[in-house]
């Protein structure tokens, strides 16, 4: 069944309304479950025999192609089963694909444990959306492992990482990751699935959800970007490294009818984000703080430095509650322009 304009209006709208239904499996514990049952066979069949980067980039690939082979013979059997029956189970794919109503959701549930003062539950609702305590831990271990084989100075922060556990951040670092996360997923979970749905179908849309999972499970555990997560890593950004710079400019236009500071997020987004050495998900979030008028900085020590090169004239607000629910408008902003911009593809 082909993906027309109705098919990605009616996937977009049911996440609006719907989200994430907790009750139904969510996609990236499925892949999850696919990545780990990959790599046991290999190890069983002794694929790592060849090295751990090859049989890295052959279980990426391996995950990759079943994500989206799997969706597309689910897609082709229903349809054969039944004209509504491949119906539902194509809109269904394509809109497990976006998160944005899941999200904003959970942003929001972040704001308003910090209007309630409780900085427990803010940090609580954080490492729900991000999970940077398990990963703090990781790299943790890692970097340990790195020194005893003498080569930690070799190893570098993942990107968009936190350099601190969520539990030890002050409300300010609580909402600055918050808006952060908001600007990430601004990328994975708005634009980049409706342009691979736009440009592929689910099967493409699935693969690149894939991509950004294998980075979670295994590619941002390697700070060396070494064995098993090196060709995982480079997927990711590879993947990301369009959708991040559209949702730039979507993000530098929302802020002109938004808030007025198209100008300035245009600046921003030209000086600091386009250059091919950017990281390709840390440029939305400079271009989000810069359109809701939050310093380009995160406030030390909680947190790592974001690409910036900024002027005296963009040292703006101190992270402030306001900041998120700025975020959360500014990326259904960047939504909405997403999907006429894929409209106009399909």
């Amino acid at each position: 069944m082909t993906l027309t304009p109705w098919h990605i209006w009616a996937a977009f709208l049911l996440d609006l309304v719907f989200g994430d239904p907790k009750r139904i499996p969510r996609l990236r514990n499925v892949v999850l479950a696919g990545i780990h049952f990959v790599e046991n066979f290999f190890k069983e069949k002794g694929a790592l025999r060849i090295g751990e980067k090859a049989a890295g980039a052959l279980l990426a690939i391996a995950v990759i192609f079943l994500s989206g082979g799997v969706c597309a013979f689910l897609i082709f059997l229903s349809g054969n089963l039944h004209e509504k029956i491949g119906l539902v189970v194509l809109l269904f794919l394509a809109y497990t694909t976006l998160t944005m109503r899941s999200f904003g959701d959970a942003s929001y549930a972040v704001l308003q444990s910090l209007q309630k003062n409780n900085l427990s539950s803010a940090r609580s609702e954080l490492s729900h959306i991000i999970g940077y305590d398990a990963d703090a831990k990781e790299r943790s271990d890692l970097a340990s492992e790195s020194e005893r084989e003498g080569e930690a100075k070799l190893a570098k922060p993942v990107e968009g990482a936190l350099l601190t556990p969520v539990k030890e951040l002050t409300e300010s670092g609580i909402i600055f990751f918050t808006v952060l996360a908001i600007a990430v997923n601004s990328v994975q979970g708005v634009v980049a699935p409706l342009l691979y749905l736009s440009l592929g179908g689910v099967p493409l849309a699935m693969a690149y959800k894939a991509v950004n999972t294998l980075h979670v499970a295994i590619g941002q555990k390697d700070p060396l970007y070494r064995g098993l997560g090196f060709a995982s890593a480079h997927f990711y950004r590879l993947a990301n490294w369009i959708p991040a710079r559209i949702a730039g400019v979507l993000m530098a236009i929302g802020a002109t009818f938004l808030f007025g500071t198209g100008l300035k997020t245009f600046m921003i987004l030209f000086r600091n984000g386009l250059w091919p050495r950017r990281e390709s998900l840390g440029m939305p979030g400079v271009v989000l703080a810069a359109a809701i008028g939050m310093t380009l900085r995160p406030p030390p020590p909680d947190g790592s430095a974001l690409p910036n090169q900024a002027l005296p004239i963009d040292i703006i607000d101190d992270a402030k509650l306001h900041h998120i629910k700025d975020a959360i408008k500014l990326m259904g902003a960047v939504a909405c322009a997403m999907l006429i911009l894929c409209l106009m593809i399909l």
